[in-house]
């Protein structure tokens, strides 16, 4: 019997290091957000599942029940697995029928077969509740292994031994991360590990071997509440452990160096609501905190100048939390179209982008808020299982505390809670708990406190006895059923790392991590081919995979335009038919305009090689992407400049209009539809994605005046597509200088500006006299402009460029001397200013013609 009891517990303790490693190495692994390490998590959830049914098997012990907090991680992943199965006719419209309606209007109900093609012909898209069925899967996989892992833990048995070997490898390997990204930050090459590189600048801004700061700084909170529970020690001659106390301090001074400035509140938040829960002896029982406060100080004097506070002070500011609103009020918009069953889970970011409102040049993948996050993903019914998961968490921990019979066990539970706490502040303003590595961990730690709470209950122990075999059966079953699961997700992540790793010889950002806007066609062919052959690869190992048809379609497309662009070298006998062929819009406009019947025209375009060979996969890679997520604008939009490949396909204003619906902020993909709509003969709609360009990027002002004017004319781009904004139609009105014969639109242009500015009261009173100045400069009012432009200067005297363009439009007339006094009281206050180094030219070079 105590041989058996021996080979148990080495069954439970070899479970036990398995876990431990993988909670150690999973955050060194870029946080385990590639498909490659998420596998070796999902092995190792499933060899520590197999050991613990082997275990319960042999000593005929009763499975742990998961409670409210299993059934909540149960519930998330089977409510995934709901958003991804067809439903039959009539069903979606009753469960979802916002969902419903919006399937039916952005896809044909029937299949879609190409012209010349042999392929079969695409079908329609499942009548699923998810927008992204592949993601939704993926998410579904992700949430049962980490169920797997709760059930796991839980079933351990291990008790506060377990909890503290687990606390003392986590703060450990949070002290190890924490230096790691110091040295790293310190001696930053623009390379995670020297060799992988990041897409942040600064390397303040990195995570350690994380992509992001977010996630480090979750990991390490969760690691400094080990740390400040293993500082006090029983010994009567020391008080406090060294180590722990060096751990806890830097720690602490990683969170503050890493910019996280949600990592930062949740640590202040949570230490604060620890000093509140302890009330007897805080001085005392907060003594850890304070000692690592007191290191961090220490440390960021030695950091000095290079210290990353000047971040931090931006907490308070609300102009750094803008773009965050607006996410946040765009999410919300989400959910109340699709309030009880979500998105699906893994959508958010094809979900919300219809529903923002400027671009700021990338793509939001997740909330900044898991709550939110999961409101948008998995309705009401999501939103209340994670609740219901995170409310019985409270139970357990107060039965945990009650129950611990010793000080040490306390703090130790103290410290677990300190972690928890912190994630669950921390994810009011961040995501880092989709990053596998920190949900890794605090999985472990959520069915600790659970098993922890069971024991505490007072729960009864079930021994086999006389059932012996009944045991044996239940273990069975439920090893059985684990590793069925398992078996599902892990077959799912095999399937993503294939496809990782056919994408790794390429150029090609990991995916997932952002997506396609409309092409620039700038790319050598070497790149475009290795691009092209990857993604077909890829897309062997997931064909379900909307962003990889997407970015094959765009590579076809750029692959068109270098081939048609070496015709036009090699065949110069045939200018007209280059040209034509040489831009797919352009082709659009001509196959659209022809007399001929357009069934021949089109089969006649397909003898020429450029077409058949990357057109025609282009259309039906478009045709895939919209199918198996029909809420991406990208397709729609590309769709409406080939579809004349398309057999009995839609005009050219569906598609167009679909897109401009779906884009959102999305500048890029709002130029190309502007361009195919004015194309397809249809100004009005033109006219307004232009308008709604200026709107969502202001900065692309250039680009949306100069195609407007060209297709649409002066007098369309000031009545139909400026938008009523002060500062636009100033710098609008400046881009018609050039022509003598725009005068008059011109000076309607800045009639309108000085009007809108006069009623504008949300510019700083600055920044609208200097535009009202040049405004009146444009319509030769002199005495205007000149007192609007003091009054700005008055109120901001150290703006160089405002000062340089008085100075110069003081030399345009005439008055030399007033413009080389402007000059010197900007050299004055800003002796190293270039523009009023410029401006001092200009005065000189006019005196010297004078």
């Amino acid at each position: 019997m105590d041989t058996e009891r021996a080979a148990t517990r080495g069954l439970d303790r070899s479970a036990e290091n398995v876990l431990l490693a993988s909670a150690a190495l999973a955050p060194w692994a870029f946080g385990a957000v590639e498909a490659w390490a998420e596998l070796l998590l999902e092995l190792a959830i499933a060899l520590s599942a197999c050991l613990v049914a082997i275990s319960g098997w042999r000593d005929g012990r009763a499975s742990r029940p998961g409670g409210l907090p299993g059934l909540g991680l149960a519930g998330l992943a089977g409510l995934a697995l709901a958003q991804t199965i067809p439903c039959p006719d009539g069903l979606l419209p009753a469960l979802a029928p916002r969902a419903a309606l919006q399937l039916r209007g952005l896809v044909p109900a029937t299949p879609i077969r190409l012209l010349g093609s042999d392929q079969p012909a695409v079908p329609p898209p499942l009548a699923t509740m998810s927008l992204d069925r592949e993601e939704t899967l993926h998410a579904a996989a992700r949430l049962f292994s980490f169920w797997v892992l709760f059930q796991v833990v839980l079933n351990l048995r291990g008790g506060f031994g377990f909890l503290r070997r687990f606390g003392a490898v986590v703060a450990a390997n949070a002290t190890l991360l924490a230096l790691f990204f110091l040295i790293q930050a310190l001696t930053w090459n623009g390379k995670i590990y020297g060799t992988r590189p990041s897409p942040m600048e600064s390397g303040w801004d990195t995570g350690g071997p994380f992509v992001g700061h977010g996630p480090l700084a979750a990991y390490l909170n969760i690691g400094l509440g080990f740390a400040l529970a293993f500082l006090p020690t029983p010994s009567r001659r020391r008080r406090f452990n060294p180590w722990a106390a060096y751990a806890a301090g830097v720690i602490a001074l990683g969170i503050v160096a890493s910019h996280s400035r949600t990592g930062l509140l949740s640590l202040i938040v949570t230490s604060a609501v620890m000093m509140a829960l302890l009330r007897r002896n805080v001085l005392r029982r907060a003594a850890g905190l304070i000692v690592s406060l007191t290191i961090v100080a220490l440390f960021l004097a030695v950091l000095g100048v290079s210290s990353p506070l000047r971040r931090l002070g931006s907490i308070a500011e609300s102009s750094e939390y803008s773009s965050r609103l607006e996410v946040w009020t765009a999410a919300s918009r989400t959910w109340l179209d699709h309030p009880i069953w979500g998105t699906g889970l893994g959508t958010f970011a094809t979900a919300t982008a219809p529903y923002l409102m400027h671009d700021h040049g990338r793509v939001f993948l997740r909330a900044e808020n898991e709550y939110l996050d999961v409101l948008v993903e998995g309705g009401a019914i999501g939103l209340a299982l994670a609740l219901l998961a995170l409310t019985a968490m409270v139970v357990s921990v107060r039965r945990v505390l009650i129950a611990a019979t010793s000080e040490r066990r306390r703090f130790l539970v103290l410290g677990a809670v300190f972690g928890l706490l912190s994630l669950t502040i921390h994810s009011l303003g961040d995501f880092s708990s989709h990053i596998p590595a920190v949900g890794f961990t605090a999985v472990i730690l959520l069915a600790h406190l659970r098993g922890l709470g069971l024991e505490a209950g007072g729960r009864p122990e079930e021994r086999a006895g006389p059932l012996r075999f009944h045991f044996k059966r239940r273990w069975a079953l439920l090893g059985g059923a684990t590793l069925a699961v398992l078996f599902f997700t892990m077959s799912l992540t095999i399937e993503r790392a294939r496809a990782e790793a056919a994408l790794a010889a390429s150029d090609l950002p990991l995916p997932g991590t952002s997506m396609p806007t409309a092409s620039d066609g700038s790319m050598p062919r070497n790149i475009l081919e290795r691009r092209r052959q990857a993604l077909e690869r890829a897309l062997t190992y997931r064909p379900h995979w909307a962003e990889g048809h997407l970015r094959l379609g765009l590579a076809h497309l750029q692959l068109y335009q270098r081939a048609a662009e070496d015709w036009i070298g090699d065949d110069p006998e045939l200018p007209e038919t280059a040209a034509v062929l040489a831009s797919p819009l352009r082709l659009h406009s001509t196959f659209h305009a022809s007399s001929r019947h357009r069934s021949e025209t089109a089969e006649g375009l397909l003898e020429h090689d450029p077409i058949r060979l990357h057109l025609l996969p282009a259309a039906r890679c478009f045709l895939e992407a919209r199918r198996l997520s029909p809420t991406l604008a990208l397709p729609h939009a590309e769709l409406a400049s080939l579809d004349y490949l398309v057999r009995d396909g839609e005009a050219t204003s569906v598609h167009v209009e679909r897109a401009f619906q779906l884009a959102g902020a999305d500048g890029a993909i709002l130029a190309l539809i502007a361009r195919t709509a004015f194309q397809a003969d249809g100004p009005e709609l033109a006219a307004r994605c232009w308008r709604k360009s200026l709107l969502v990027r202001p900065d692309a002002w250039r680009e949306v005046a100069d195609d407007a004017t060209r297709a649409l004319g002066s007098e369309a781009l000031l009545n139909q597509v400026a938008p009523p904004d002060g500062k636009l139609l100033v710098m609008l009105a400046g881009r018609l200088t050039g022509d003598p014969s725009q005068k008059e639109v011109r000076a309607r242009f800045l009639q309108r500006a000085l009007d809108v500015l006069s009623r504008d009261r949300a510019l700083p009173r600055a920044e609208r006299r200097e535009l009202e100045a040049r405004a009146w400069a444009g319509l030769e009012a002199k005495e205007q402009a000149r007192r609007c432009w003091r009054e700005a200067l008055a109120l901001e005297p150290e703006d160089g460029e405002w000062r340089a363009e008085f100075a110069a439009w003081l030399i345009d007339q005439g008055d030399l001397k007033e413009s080389r006094r402007q000059i010197q009281i900007g050299l004055q206050l800003l002796p190293r200013n270039p523009s009023s180094r410029l401006a001092l030219e200009w005065v000189a070079e006019a005196l010297a013609h004078r």
